[in-house]
């Protein structure tokens, strides 16, 4: 009796740790598709805000940034959104939002363009984050 029970522990850790990887996995490959990062780049936050900087140099104006991320599908398509706040100058898109519900584990990434008064580009930051729909 006890061997069957050992052997169901290790398949369902087996499903979990398959369903984890499975939607990391996706999440890297979207972000990979949208900023056109090469296969052998890893997708960790600083690589994300240095490849975006190629793409759309500090001192570029918000309407180049909002072309650019619509160009790439970003905030237009079920993998991502984007917000801009109330007074222009904070562009926040989240990557990696199209989840199937038997993931147990979500990677996401927060894009946060920030623009001066003069609706410039001044920064780019990006983070990860893990979550749970539990």
């Amino acid at each position: 009796m006890s061997k069957w029970i050992v052997i169901a522990v290790l398949l369902l850790c087996a499903l979990v740790f398959a369903t984890t990887a499975g939607s990391v996995v996706s999440t890297h490959k979207q972000i990979h598709r949208y900023l056109n990062m090469p296969a052998y780049v890893g997708v960790i936050p600083e690589n994300v805000r240095s490849t975006l900087l190629e793409r759309v140099p500090i001192g570029s104006s918000s309407r180049v940034v909002q072309s650019f991320l619509s160009q790439q599908g970003i905030g237009v398509d079920r993998g991502s959104t984007c917000s801009l706040s109330e007074n222009g100058r904070t562009l926040t898109c989240q990557l990696g939002t199209d989840h199937h519900s038997w993931d147990l584990v979500r990677e996401t990434f927060t894009v946060s363009f920030a623009f001066g008064s003069s609706k410039k580009l001044q920064e780019v930051t990006a983070r990860s984050e893990f979550s749970s729909p539990l």
